[in-house]
């Protein structure tokens, strides 16, 4: 009778599908909510840590407000020795705009196109040298200055031959003159080292981790820009067009560096990039630091309260649910009351009954459970699709959602017992006599 009392109730269950899927409703909901915000930020903050680097979780570039000192090689130094081995690797940069000859052809090229370093700049933007090497102390006075070169623009300069070996003439603008022409000596570069190719992905995030494809992401950098965190001089990391030069050697050692960045574990970042600006304002520089506002914000303490308040609606829900599962199952009883009378003739037990209304409280419960998991997932690839940070990210989270859909069914079954019980006590005559 028991198999038969299954029957029944899937039977039950495909009759009237408009009004199950009516019922399933609150059961849905309150489900999709205990997956989405788990599979938001759990999977958010998993992302994040497993791709530190490649998403530059893990690292801080401060700037010089400027309106202020700018910074020197020798702040540079006070930091490094402030953070000492608190952190993974440590660089400074400077821009520096020129023109280049090369076969006696001279032509403009983009003013951000030479990157003075220090030696530790690949490793703190995870940025491998393929062939050669990274260029780390300029020659004497009459020697060739030694670069690495970005893979794109090797291939424009130099076509599919190797890079190592050729040379190229360059030329700095002088900025105190009113013209675009370069007009500095000319200088001879030899390229020592060639820089790998980066994925579209990486070259596609900036340092506040924003997908810049992104199609909110020009409205969130001017909304930046236009409280000034960011500037415009920031794009030139997200090109493949470089050329890496020793820093000093075309501005000179005591000219200003633009950044200053390095890499730490990413649960640290906020306290050392706060001990870096101490020890820059400490020399009369303004600092701006510059890091993943995503990771911040997923990674903030305070987003555990919303956490509180998803169960919260999710237990609200799930009540509203389980009282509409009640009251919707009370009101089949009084409409069945012919069928459970035969039955109960045909030699159906109260206690077969009781499992044939528990077994449709059941399938609706779990059945509603089982698509608020998808809605959950959908609401949540909805909202990070939204996010122009490239942090914002999805996974299923099989703990919570098996719980939820657990708990989901288990109050189901608990809101079908009355009614059950009330339909076990309809007697067969009397219930067929009122028919």
């Amino acid at each position: 009778m028991i198999l038969e009392s299954l029957r029944i109730a899937l039977r039950h269950f495909r009759r009237r599908p408009m009004r199950s899927l009516l019922v399933l409703q609150g059961i849905t909901w309150g489900v999709g909510l205990a997956v989405f915000f788990p599979a938001l930020i759990d999977g958010s903050r998993q992302n994040a840590l497993e791709k530190a680097s490649e998403l530059g979780v893990d690292r801080v570039v401060i700037e010089a407000d400027p309106t202020g000192r700018r910074m020197t090689l020798e702040d540079y130094e006070a930091v490094r020795v402030a953070l000492g081995d608190e952190i993974r690797a440590i660089a400074a940069a400077r821009l520096v705009g020129a023109q280049i000859s090369r076969d006696g052809n001279a032509g403009e090229t983009d003013p951000f196109l030479f990157a003075e370093t220090t030696s530790d700049f690949p490793a703190s933007r995870s940025y491998a040298v393929a062939k050669g090497q990274f260029p780390s102390t300029p020659p004497s006075a009459s020697g060739a200055l030694p670069a690495a070169i970005d893979p794109s623009l090797a291939e424009e300069l130099f076509g599919d031959v190797s890079a190592i070996g050729e040379t190229l003439r360059l030329r700095l603008w002088n900025h105190e003159e009113d013209t675009d022409e370069a007009t500095g000596p000319w200088r001879t570069i030899e390229i020592v080292g060639e820089m790998s190719r980066r994925t579209k992905e990486a070259l596609g995030i900036n340092d506040l981790g924003l997908e810049t494809d992104h199609e909110l992401a020009g409205m969130a950098k001017d909304l930046l820009r236009s409280i000034g965190i960011i500037s415009d001089d920031s794009d030139w990391k997200q090109t493949d067009r470089i050329l890496y030069l020793p820093m000093g050697a075309l501005a000179g050692a005591d000219a200003p560096i633009d950044e200053i960045e390095f890499r730490a574990d990413p649960l640290e970042i906020d306290r050392l990039s706060e001990k870096a600006q101490l020890v820059l304002a400490d020399r009369g520089v303004v600092p701006l630091a510059i890091t993943n506002l995503s990771f911040r914000t997923i990674m903030s303490s305070e987003i555990d309260r919303y956490e509180i308040l998803n169960v919260a609606l999710f237990t609200t829900v799930l009540i509203m649910g389980a009282f509409m599962i009640a009251n919707i199952t009370l009101f089949t009883v009084m409409e069945r009351f012919r069928e459970v009378a035969i039955r109960r003739v045909e030699g159906a037990t109260r206690r077969d009954i009781v499992l044939q209304f528990l077994f449709e409280g059941l399938f609706l419960c779990l059945i509603g459970g089982l698509l608020g998991v998808p809605l959950g997932l959908l609401l949540a690839k909805g909202r990070a699709w939204l996010d122009p940070g490239t942090l914002m990210t999805v996974r299923l989270p099989l703990g919570r959602a098996a719980l939820a859909v657990g708990l989901a069914t288990l109050s189901g079954v608990l809101a079908t017992i009355l009614p059950a019980l009330r339909a076990s006590r309809i007697e067969p005559v009397e219930a067929l006599r009122h028919e």
